[in-house]
């Protein structure tokens, strides 16, 4: 499989992305790189209100390929991350003597629209085969896409590894069917904690540990300066006032960057300035306190 290198330098086609414009520390392209070269799992660790996510979602978006997201809960299993079958469809055509094929009651799961989306949109049957086309959960799905991210967020539980053998073998069975997926393109598995050792040691010894950190002031104006046309003083004046609205509220004065961009492009967009009377009213819409 060919390696896939990620950049975050933003072209003016995608500088009105908020995913693909956002910019990462040298050290972060490096490990989300290695993780992409060898196919390892990217074990992204940040406090809460950090960017976990949203590096999921870049790296989707700078390599225009699909993203999928999977929370984890009490509720759901490992097989829920493969596909499910809908029962209460199943019973109630089988009552009304109306029941169909195996295909039409399966409904995939992100694991397998992100290996092979082909199948999934069939739900498994063979091309040419009448059923219904199933719906792509995949957020900011690019024509075409070459590869796919799929983003665990939530505690991990402590059965996480068994939702990661699909991804270590690169297919599974659908048991119903008795039919087999396989991975027809680069799969990146991101997952997101915001403590390290909620993670089994296993995985992060055969992971990419990647740390994130908020951006310093003099980072954010750089990052801002590269992705936005606006005058530096304005770019100090809206990170200043991130600042202080956080340090009003009582909380650690931190930077969100996604948050700081999104202010950016508002400006920009409505002409909006520090002396404008939605100059507040903005702010509190976009970084509430």
């Amino acid at each position: 499989m060919r390696t896939v290198a990620w950049y975050t330098s933003p072209t003016d086609e995608r500088r009105d992305d908020p995913f693909s414009s956002m910019i990462w520390p040298d050290d972060v392209v490096l490990r989300v790189n290695v993780a992409l070269a060898t196919e390892r799992v990217l074990v992204v660790v940040g406090p809460d209100g950090s960017p976990r996510d949203s590096l999921a979602f870049s790296i989707a978006a700078t390599l225009r390929w699909r993203a999928y997201s999977f929370a984890y809960s009490a509720a759901r299993t490992p097989k829920d991350l493969v596909y499910a079958i809908d029962e209460t469809r199943r019973l109630a055509d089988a009552q009304a003597a109306q029941l169909r094929q195996a295909n039409v009651y399966v409904e995939p799961g992100v694991l397998w629209w992100a290996f092979d989306p082909a199948s999934a949109r069939r739900r498994g049957a063979p091309p040419g085969e009448d059923v219904p086309e199933a719906f792509d959960p995949a957020r900011g799905s690019a024509p075409q896409s070459s590869g796919a991210v799929v983003l665990f967020s939530g505690d991990p539980p402590k059965n996480v590894g068994d939702y990661l053998l699909p991804f270590e073998s690169r297919e599974f069975v659908v048991q119903e069917m008795g039919i087999r997926v396989r991975a027809e393109n680069p799969v990146l598995v991101v997952l997101s904690t915001s403590d390290v050792r909620s993670v089994e040691r296993w995985i992060r010894q055969r992971g990419v540990v990647c740390y994130l950190r908020p951006p310093s002031r003099d980072e954010m104006i750089a990052i801002a300066r590269r992705v936005t046309n606006l005058h530096p003083p304005l770019i100090e004046a809206v990170i200043e006032q991130a600042l202080a609205l956080q340090e009003a509220a009582g909380r650690p004065p931190t930077l969100d960057q996604r948050a700081i961009l999104d202010v950016l492009r508002a400006v920009e967009a409505l002409q909006i300035d520090v002396a404008d009377r939605n100059w507040r009213a903005l702010l509190d819409a976009l970084m509430p306190a």
